[in-house]
């Protein structure tokens, strides 16, 4: 795999740390956390001068790779990206590929290797320096994160004839279950630092593996990720089926046998292999918490809007006229959160409060609390609302006058955290904290009215703001209450 085949990757070392991850204020350490975490996630955008560099953007700030001011450290603190290699701050990178999934860095900058060190205060905590003694030298592995497949926090396994997946009396795993909301069939994921899942058995509290037989059995009390038997890699077969290959012996489960039991024993993805994943979820609420800090404003481009060309056709007085234009203000917005597979699960959801737009006046986020939304989570929302401005101008004698709107239209990303809660079918209630929301937004700003003689286009007679109904009650807070009801009839 190259840099260039993923969008979004998570960069593993090789040696005794795991993910790079974003920390606090920028700063970038090598820690135990899963894939998934939003944190630990980066893009990349190649540079203009091509040649294996770019720029590297942490996904989680919205913030570009580059050196500390002062020091030899790498964070993630820059706002834009910088080509200069002469100034401190150029935020290239070259990836240099030492094999197949394995590639070092080099600060361009510097033009020199990128390597991670123990600051003498943190003990075995490594982070990124550029500093060329007493460091070892990174090689990193990028694993591509869209690929790997995030799961509920509780799962059912329905197989290829509709039965679900259940713990026996003897511990053994078979597919012969007929009620998804019967406790026998619901299991909890504990993701691993690769992406690798384990799976505890929420009726009897004790993890999936692999015995001696191949059979999948919950009878394990190990807490650890040591055991490979206990670990599960997720194989997505198609846009509704997953598969499950354990990593003690990398062979699929299947169903198999008489009693429909579950094993580890095949080595292709065949039809006794496909799950589809359920949820034993009847109700599910988010409560999002946008953090602007570190917001993403991009993507900006001019509009226009023309008036038709009034004429003064006299020869010794002003003519006093309106100039009328109809232009549009558009805004689009979707919620985003980190789903790797589709469950058979329905929910609505319902932004009740304000959410981001790109202010008026210049480009800097507010919150509105009129463009409230009643949408699924990933649905592209619009509101468009055309207008008619009018302006009285005076014409000298044989002269024209024009006006326009000019205005920019730009696209937003608002990271938000979120408290999930979730009501099973038991009415039990979960509550987990996760951070791998995104608002997407775009809309216009800084609308402006000139007007104009034609014959002198560059001759501006008078720009001023263009004041409008639309998007009323700015304020500032915080979104609220997205939440989501299931269509499950049961």
């Amino acid at each position: 795999m190259t840099l260039y085949q993923v969008t979004a990757f998570t960069l593993n070392h090789n040696g005794p740390v795991r993910n790079l991850c974003l920390i606090t204020a920028g700063a970038l350490r090598y820690e135990e956390r899963v894939v998934h975490n939003s944190t630990c996630k980066f893009g990349y955008e190649v540079s203009e001068f091509g040649g294996g560099r770019v720029h590297l953007r942490c996904l989680h700030n919205n913030k570009y790779l580059v050196r500390q001011t002062g020091t030899d450290w790498i964070t993630a603190t820059a706002n834009e990206p910088v080509e200069d290699t002469n100034r401190p701050d150029c935020t290239l990178f070259r990836v240099n590929a030492m094999s197949f999934n394995t590639m070092r860095w080099t600060h361009v900058g510097t033009n020199t290797l990128v390597a991670i060190a123990a600051p003498s205060d943190t003990g075995y905590s490594y982070y990124l320096t550029i500093r060329s003694n007493n460091t070892s030298q990174l090689l990193c592995q990028p694993i591509d994160v869209e690929r790997i497949i995030k799961l509920p926090k509780i799962v059912v396994f329905k197989d290829n004839t509709s039965k679900y997946c259940q713990v026996q009396s003897n511990d053994y795993l078979s597919f012969g279950g007929d009620d998804r909301h019967r406790k026998q069939t619901w299991f909890e994921t504990f993701p691993v630092s690769n992406g690798d899942v384990r799976f505890r058995s929420v009726q009897n509290g004790k993890f999936m593996r692999r015995n001696n037989s191949g059979w999948i059995v919950a009878d394990s009390n190990d807490t650890t990720s040591n055991n490979r038997d206990t670990l599960f890699h997720i194989a997505r077969l198609n846009d509704k089926s997953i598969a499950l290959v354990n990593q003690g012996n990398n062979r699929f489960c299947e169903r198999f046998g008489d009693d429909f039991q579950f094993r580890a024993g095949i080595d292709t993805g065949v039809r006794e292999a496909q799950l589809e994943i359920e949820e034993p979820i009847i109700e599910r609420s988010i409560d999002v918490e946008y953090r602007l800090q570190d917001a993403r404003i991009y993507d900006s481009k001019p509009r226009s809007w023309l008036s038709q060309t009034a004429f003064n056709d006299t020869k010794d007085r002003d003519l006093e006229t309106q100039l009328a234009i109809t232009y549009t203000e558009s805004h689009t917005s979707s919620f985003h959160v980190t789903t790797g597979v589709e469950t058979n699960f329905t929910a609505k959801a319902n932004a009740k409060a304000g959410i981001p737009i790109i202010a008026r006046v210049k480009a800097e986020l507010e919150f509105s609390t009129t463009l409230g939304v009643d949408t699924t989570l990933e649905k592209v929302n619009q509101n468009t609302e055309s207008y008619e401005f009018r302006t009285n101008v005076i014409i000298p004698p044989g002269k024209k006058r024009k006006a326009r709107i000019m205005a920019l239209e730009a696209k937003c990303d608002v990271p938000f955290s979120y408290v999930q809660t979730e009501v099973l079918a038991n009415g039990e209630i979960i509550r987990t904290n996760l951070e791998d929301g995104v608002f997407r937004g775009m809309n216009g700003f800084e609308f402006h009215v000139q007007v104009y003689d034609p014959d002198e286009p560059t001759k501006i007679i008078f720009d001023e703001p263009v004041v409008t109904r639309y998007l009323p009650d700015i304020v500032a807070g915080q979104g609220k209450n997205i939440s989501e009801e299931s269509t499950d009839e049961r």
